[in-house]
């Protein structure tokens, strides 16, 4: 009898083992296959569904709400196979998306998520409002960010965002250390006033690079 319930303790042991490898590997593939865009997918073609990230076919998209998107193509069977949406509303996708492959982008979708920014942001066409981010040229550029933003050079400025509407323009600062994660990162609203004001003491060449280098 005492040998059965070892072995029987065995067993669930062994069971609840390969249940938790099982679940693992599928966590772990699911996160790798969402991050690429490749994944099992039951949607069907032809049918709306709602998504804050999918890929096009040519980039992965990541989005600072969900939007309806179509189903294209894509195998459910092969997990290598892209499988495609396309946005349902154009002005919807270009209001709340960006592609992965930009890296200031990520800090635009942070911005778009703040219920303050989308509430404006959702009022306007987009020829109107939006929200863009320096280029990392001129990020990368510490002399040039000492040059426009005096005040904060002792700040370990990844990006700087613009929020632009009928109703004002915004400007944050994304200050942190951490490039992976992104786990300590926060954004520092500047006022208006006074961001322009630093901005306009520098020189002109300085002053056009960073109106034309926002996207």
């Amino acid at each position: 009898m005492n040998v059965k319930k070892k072995l029987g303790k065995k067993k669930l042991v062994f069971i609840a083992i390969v249940l938790l490898i099982a679940t693992f590997a599928g966590l772990v593939f699911w996160i790798q296959s969402n991050e690429e865009g490749y994944y099992r997918s039951t949607d069907k073609a032809g049918k709306k569904y709602l998504k804050d990230s999918f890929h096009d076919g040519s980039d992965l998209w990541y989005c600072s709400k969900k939007i309806e998107v179509v189903y294209k193509s894509g195998s459910p069977e092969t997990p290598e196979t892209v499988v495609v949406y396309s946005p349902v509303n154009q002005e919807e996708f270009v209001k709340y998306c960006r592609t992965k492959t930009v890296l200031e982008y990520r800090a635009v979708i942070d911005i778009l998520k703040r219920k303050d920014v989308s509430s404006t942001i959702a009022k306007y066409d987009t020829t109107k409002a939006w929200v863009k981010a320096l280029g990392h040229t001129y990020i990368n550029d510490k002399d040039y960010l000492k040059r426009i933003l005096p005040a904060y050079s002792s700040m370990k400025i990844d990006c700087v965002i613009v929020v632009h509407s009928p109703e004002g323009t915004r400007f944050f600062i994304e200050n942190g250390e951490k490039h992976e994660s992104h786990d300590d990162h926060r954004y520092i609203e500047v006022q208006a006033e006074e961001f322009l004001a630093s901005l306009n003491k520098a020189p002109d060449a300085d002053v056009t690079n960073f109106w034309l280098g926002l996207h």
